[in-house]
């Protein structure tokens, strides 16, 4: 393999639980949208319309339903980091600042500070990272997760679609859901049928006061336990004589803890989970190495603005739409029926 190539899955779409709202002015003077959460998954292509939005996939909506709270999926691998990619980030600007794992961090060098905007080096090792960084504590950093998943529905192999979130609980819930179903089946992940689903949560607000709703994401073997072995042992049975080259693409796909982000893709993040620093033109005297403390964005693990649509700490309240009286089931949206059943749902 080429030595220059950074190893990625191919993006064929995104899921998301959120979207861009009304355009509204920050203290700072720049602009950005007030994030519209959502009580279900809206699957869209890569592309965006004139305002900036996320087109939605009409097609694959179309299959799935309007409002789909549950989506069958399968993981392209059996390593947990190879199938979701976790970091502590910090975006200025439209720029990634700064990332880390919790214990060490890499942080944009400033090589020249004296213009209206300062220009930027190479990353440099940082810290503390996590609870002792005053940036996480001031809540401008933020976990962020990204999860690979194919979908039953789609109708391409050889990519998958991407969920991200900057919601702890959210994160905490797929990370538990991988380690339980992992070992149930001794290591086994890839193609497992499997739940990704939005559910309820209740959050109580971190300065008191009444319990309020949000939704949040699990992931989830929707059956009992023989079933889940017998699945394993079928999906081990095809998988076998190619392990060998299974696990040398999880290697390489474990060396890059988080894909490398273009220009435009950490541009599209920060506006989508960051959206006041990204309305924020970085200048020096906004520069914490400068010596100057900026001022805590309103988004971050205490906003109900968040773009995201979840909560963020499971301590902070969120403001979902109104549920009914007796809310149904989640749904469960079923992939397209082929002729011979049996065929159509040999790899889910």
């Amino acid at each position: 393999m080429l030595k220059l190539l950074t190893p990625r899955l191919t993006q064929l779409g995104r899921i998301a639980i959120g979207d861009k709202g009304e355009e509204f002015t920050t203290k700072g003077g720049g602009k950005a949208h007030k994030p519209v959460k959502l009580d279900y998954f809206r699957l869209t292509t890569n592309q965006r319309d004139a305002a900036g939005r996320l087109i939605v996939d009409a097609p694959l909506m179309q299959t799935l339903g309007d409002k789909p709270t549950a989506l069958r999926i399968a993981l392209p691998f059996d390593d947990i980091e190879a199938n979701v990619q976790t970091r502590l980030a910090y975006y200025r600007g439209r720029t990634l600042f700064c990332h880390g794992d919790g214990e060490t961090a890499q942080r944009l060098t400033v090589t020249n500070a004296s213009g209206s905007a300062p220009e930027f080096g190479a990353f440099a090792p940082f810290g503390p990272c996590g609870e002792a960084c005053p940036d996480f504590q001031a809540r401008r950093c933020k976990p962020n997760a990204r999860l690979n998943v194919i979908l039953a529905a789609q109708e391409q192999i050889g990519g998958v679609y991407v969920f991200r979130t900057t919601s702890w609980t959210s994160i905490r819930n797929i990370l538990a859901g991988l380690v339980s179903i992992k070992a149930e089946t001794g290591g086994v992940l890839a193609w497992i049928p499997l739940l990704l689903r939005l559910v309820p949560h209740t959050v109580y607000p971190k300065e008191g006061g009444a319990a309020q709703l949000a939704y949040v994401v699990q992931l989830v073997f929707d059956g009992a336990l023989d079933t889940l072995l017998a699945t394993v042992k079928d999906r081990l049975a095809v998988r076998a004589p190619l392990l060998r080259e299974i696990r040398q693409l999880e290697a390489l796909l474990r060396a890059v803890p988080f894909p490398e982000e273009t220009p435009e893709e950490q541009r599209e993040i920060a506006e989508e989970f960051y959206p006041e620093t990204a309305a924020q033109p970085l200048t020096p005297a906004l520069d914490p190495d400068r010596g100057a403390e900026p001022t805590a964005p309103e988004t971050g693990r205490d906003a109900p603005d968040d773009p995201t649509g979840e909560d963020l700490t499971g301590e902070v309240p969120v403001t979902p739409p109104t549920p009914p009286a007796h809310p149904p089931a989640p749904a469960v949206a079923s992939p397209p029926q082929a002729a011979d059943d049996t065929e159509a749902f040999r790899l889910f």
